[in-house]
């Protein structure tokens, strides 16, 4: 299944997103208590109905268990499981990456920010 748009709407714990799916769904994403978790619906309440999630990924060593998720990192999590971000979500969250940690890109994260597009290049074809 094909992401097609994603948005975080939260800034604070539990992190949150929500994005639209090939097939017309919406999707809730929330990542708390080292779960991340998806949801599906036509409209939002549907998708944030617990009847209509799956959990997708659990933080085994509970070391991230204060609900805060990078966006690149939920991406990679829901990409093992069969959710495909399209170029366009994985670009944006690129971009993402970069305005939020100016000074990790500035002490050499440069370099991995780009072997992580080239990976991410390779894998969308």
């Amino acid at each position: 299944m094909k992401i097609l748009m994603l948005r975080r709407i939260t800034l604070a714990q539990p992190t949150q997103w929500v994005g639209f799916l090939e097939n017309g769904d919406l999707a809730y994403i929330r990542f708390r208590n080292g779960k991340l978790s998806i949801g599906r619906g036509q409209t939002y309440d549907e998708a944030m109905e617990p009847r209509n999630k799956r959990i997708v990924a659990i933080d085994d060593d509970q070391s991230n268990t204060n609900g805060k998720l990078d966006t690149w990192d939920m991406l990679l999590d829901l990409s093992r499981v069969g959710y495909r971000p399209t170029p366009f979500v994985w670009i944006k969250s690129i971009i993402q990456f970069v305005l939020d940690y100016p000074k990790k890109v500035a002490e050499g994260a440069l370099l991995f920010f780009f072997l992580y597009l080239l990976m991410i290049l390779m894998m969308a074809l």
